[in-house]
């Protein structure tokens, strides 16, 4: 059975837009609007990408924008990588 997806974007009017499985999808999501957020889940303390206010848009590149959410994730601010559900931590290069 599937996890409920951790990843959440959200419109710039702070409207829930849809869970996904990875940055990525996120990245492509957040990508299609000029501007909104991903979090690592729906708290607004975890912003990891927040598009019209980066040095790039999603858009541009999904890798590179789902790189970036992985270093804030990895970063103290969130917790550091213990902070990431155990699921997850493949993606981010991270031991089970």
């Amino acid at each position: 059975m599937a996890g409920t997806p951790i990843y959440k974007v959200y419109t710039a009017d702070n409207e829930y837009i849809a869970s996904v499985k990875s940055p990525i999808d996120g990245a492509i999501l957040v990508g299609a609007h000029t501007h909104g957020t991903v979090r690592y889940g729906h708290s607004k303390t975890c912003i990891i990408w927040n598009e019209g206010n980066e040095d790039f848009s999603a858009g541009e590149s999904w890798d590179l924008a789902a790189d970036v959410m992985a270093d804030r994730l990895a970063h103290p601010r969130f917790h550091g990588p213990d902070y990431i559900q155990p699921s997850h931590r493949s993606y981010f290069g991270l031991n089970s």
